[in-house]
């Protein structure tokens, strides 16, 4: 569903990147021909980029395949509440290709499910992670014009960690990546020190010790897995009616 673009259902069924910076987003947004689910509440459509693609093969005497990556944020008030990261193929005519990247090698994360079939043609990864320090400076990338965009706001940034959740699905030449990340003080969590990704009492090694903090993360992987069980849907039944994703995110207690 989106709001904010007239509300009428040729509105809806555009592209996300084809409407205007502020546009209103709930529930979930079209990306290409993608759907991709949004968290709860309202998110606004900040920027897009387009850009070649990389680690990936294909027939390079035809156009080179390029990627669409578009960024939404969530404000509670003045406060950045929750970031959503969508990366697509951005002509679906031009989608063969063999992807080499490998997004579930990494193994030391918060969690981890891979239930990819056959490398390069067939990933469909999941990976939770606590991410320290994003917005200490400038960041690269489409990160650079949200940053902006929230400097101009005067948003309260989430410098100290975020909890972040990606599930990447590729099926042959087809792509689509989802990241979506959540700022635990937004929900009330104490987040503790965070100098570093290694000492950060978000760590794998540590979270275990915080009841509040790993109730937190669980509800960001159960997240995740419904995000992935939907896109994995979606990749496998294009013509399928995307379903809107009940899950909350835990809010700590004061």
């Amino acid at each position: 569903m989106l709001a904010g673009a007239g509300g009428s259902a040729a509105a809806e069924e555009r592209s996300i990147h084809l409407m205007p910076p502020g546009t209103v987003v709930k529930e979930r947004f079209t990306l290409i021909d993608k759907s991709v689910p949004l968290p709860e509440g309202e998110f606004v459509f900040v920027a897009s980029q387009v850009r070649d693609a990389t680690h990936v093969k294909g027939e390079w005497i035809r156009q080179r395949v390029q990627l669409i990556t578009v960024y939404l944020a969530q404000l509670d008030g003045e406060e950045l509440r929750a970031e959503v990261l969508a990366t697509t193929v951005l002509d679906p005519r031009f989608t063969y290709s063999k992807w080499e990247d490998e997004p579930c090698n990494r193994e030391d994360t918060l969690f981890r499910l891979d239930l990819s079939q056959n490398r390069g043609y067939q990933q469909n990864c999941l990976q939770v992670n606590h991410i320290t320090n994003i917005y200490t400076r400038q960041p690269p990338g489409i990160y650079s014009d949200a940053y902006v965009w929230l400097q101009r706001r005067g948003a309260r940034l989430p410098v100290e960690v975020v909890i972040q959740a990606t599930v990447t699905r590729i099926e042959v030449g087809e792509r689509l990546s989802v990241t979506h990340r959540f700022n635990p003080a937004a929900f009330g969590c104490n987040v503790g020190r965070n100098p570093s990704w290694a000492t950060s009492a978000w760590h794998p090694s540590v979270i275990g010790k915080d009841a509040e903090r790993q109730q937190f993360v669980a509800s960001v992987v159960e997240w995740g897995k419904a995000l992935q069980g939907q896109i994995d849907q979606q990749l496998r039944h294009p013509r399928a009616a995307p379903v809107t994703l009940a899950g909350r995110i835990h809010r700590c207690r004061q």
